[in-house]
């Protein structure tokens, strides 16, 4: 009698997804499922980037690592169609430098607390203590990527962060604002 042969369907695509947006340096989780047993997988991304693992994890993960990664399901030589997720990794704010500008009268102010080193055009989160006393602030950075922050009185100011989707700076400071010199 005659002999049919069936080719095998080709496996549905996986759902692809990913636990971004994260912050440069954290891990970048990529994830499929499928629910045939015995599928393997092939991912492809940005900047040539393969893997035959499920769920690979990239850590730390880079900026360069942004972008859409696509994933195949395989089963007996038939494959999926793609399915995509698309990655997005924040950098980490630094502070290059702080500088300050006192008063310009007793009592007063007009003084400035500066922090170099940021993005032109981004709103950051500041977080800084005068006196010890805890203040927070949105402030955006100039187009030289400074954050100026204004309307200062004499004091300490420390520990100086700025944070932009949740993605923490390093720490700047302290500096001291003082009053002009009172005549004699």
């Amino acid at each position: 009698g005659p002999v049919v042969l069936v080719l095998p369907a080709a496996p549905p695509a996986p759902v692809a997804g990913n636990n971004t947006p994260i912050c440069e340096g954290s891990p970048l989780n990529l994830t499929a499922t499928d629910a045939i047993p015995g599928v393997t997988y092939s991912w492809t991304g940005p900047g040539g980037f393969t893997s035959a693992l499920q769920n690979p994890i990239l850590n730390p993960s880079v900026l360069n690592e942004a972008g859409t990664y696509t994933v195949t399901a395989t089963i007996l030589g038939c494959v999926s169609a793609p399915a995509t997720t698309v990655v997005v990794i924040h950098p980490i704010p630094a502070i290059s430098k702080i500088t300050a500008t006192n008063p310009t009268t007793c009592l007063g102010t007009d003084g400035t607390v500066t922090l170099e080193g940021l993005a032109a055009g981004v709103s950051y989160l500041v977080t800084y203590k005068n006196n010890g006393n805890p203040v927070s602030l949105t402030l955006v950075a100039n187009g030289a990527g400074k954050v100026i922050n204004t309307g200062l009185s004499a004091g300490t100011y420390s520990d100086f962060n700025v944070s932009s989707f949740t993605c923490l700076s390093n720490t700047a400071g302290p500096v001291t604002l003082h009053d002009p010199n009172p005549p004699s």
